[in-house]
Formats: C-alpha cells, sequence, structure tokens
C-alpha cells in the first residue's frame, strides 16, 4: 500500500469513527447488545461493574472489527492476519495497547460478526450508511451493476472525476465507504 492509499484509508477510518459517534450509533449498538447481555438467565448472577465495562468495550470492538473486515472484504483469518500487522486497524478497532497488543482470533471475529441478531445489525448498518449518505437535499442513490466495481460510485450515483472542495471531499469519501459496507453487509449478511 502506498502512502496516498495508506493516508486516504486513514482518513476513511477517522470519517468512520466520527460517523459512528456523532451518530450514536456505537453507544447504541452498545446498549442493545447490554440489554441482550444483562437479560436474567437461569443461575443469573449480575455482573460486576468491571465484568460490564470489559463487555461494553467488546461489544465496540465487535461493530468497529464487524466494519473493518467487511470494509475491507475479507474473512476471518485473512482480517485477524491483517489486525495484527497493522497499526491504522487496530486504533480503529480498539485493540492497540502499548504493551501488548492481543487482536481478537478468527473464531472471535466470527462471533463478532453475531455479536446482535441478524436484523439488529443490518439496522444498524442502515443507520450508519444514513448517517453517511443522506445530504441537506435529497438522499444518496446507488447505482448497481455487474459486479462490485460499478457499485462505488459519486453522491449523486454517477462515478465523477471532479474535484470538491475539502470539506465536500471528505463527505463524498466517507460516503462512498459507507456505501462500500452497505453494499458489501447487503450482499453477504454474515
Amino acid at each position: 500500500m502506498g502512502k496516498v492509499d495508506y493516508l486516504t484509508l486513514c482518513q476513511r477510518l477517522e470519517q468512520i469513527e466520527s460517523l459512528l459517534q456523532a451518530s450514536g450509533l456505537e453507544a447504541n449498538f452498545v446498549e442493545k447488545a447490554l440489554q441482550d447481555w444483562l437479560k436474567p438467565k437461569p443461575a443469573f448472577r449480575p455482573p460486576t461493574a468491571r465484568q460490564q465495562q470489559q463487555f461494553q468495550l467488546r461489544s465496540r470492538r465487535a461493530l468497529r472489527c464487524t466494519i473493518l473486515r467487511t470494509l475491507l472484504q475479507e474473512d476471518y483469518r485473512g482480517f485477524s492476519c491483517a489486525l495484527a500487522g497493522s497499526p491504522l486497524y487496530q486504533w480503529f478497532c480498539l485493540v492497540d495497547a502499548l504493551d501488548e497488543v492481543r487482536v481478537p482470533s478468527k473464531s472471535e471475529l466470527q462471533h463478532f460478526s453475531h455479536w446482535l441478531d441478524a436484523a439488529q445489525m443490518r439496522q444498524m448498518m442502515e443507520r450508519l450508511l444514513r448517517a453517511g449518505l443522506v445530504g441537506p437535499s435529497r438522499p444518496a442513490t446507488f447505482k448497481r451493476t455487474g459486479g462490485l466495481g460499478g457499485v462505488f460510485c459519486g453522491y449523486d450515483g454517477v462515478e465523477s472525476q471532479r474535484p470538491f472542495s475539502g470539506g465536500l471531499a471528505k463527505l463524498v469519501q466517507a460516503s462512498t465507504s459507507i456505501k462500500r459496507l452497505a453494499v458489501l453487509v447487503m450482499l453477504n449478511p454474515n
């Protein structure tokens, strides 16, 4: 990956992170996961505050790992390897640490992809899509052609090479990343 590609990817991940936080999607995801986790079960002992805090962090990791794995179109094993080798991916997925980096295993990543049931996960991805794509006057549209190559297009649904101003360019880049993520989730819900 070249310098420009790396910087572009870095900007896109920062934009997705700010969308996750600004839209409240990440907080909502954690809240739904926590509600499911706290449902009383036979021989249920309420979790300690520390256990609840750890579960909330794992929930955030589950969402971010699922988003990034889908965006990169990696299988579980390939994504685990990519995550182990990339400080940028580690930062986005909240697994970076000073002393020891512990990346999720293939099995854990598979578990992350089913952290919420499929309907709830799809709803979360649609919210992320809306947060990144809905413009001031009209919603963005998909242009679907054969294969995934034609799916990623400009804000108005047409591939374009027009130069944009800084703010709008970032919005278009974030929209492209979110569109890619949404299409991949729609094509492969697992």
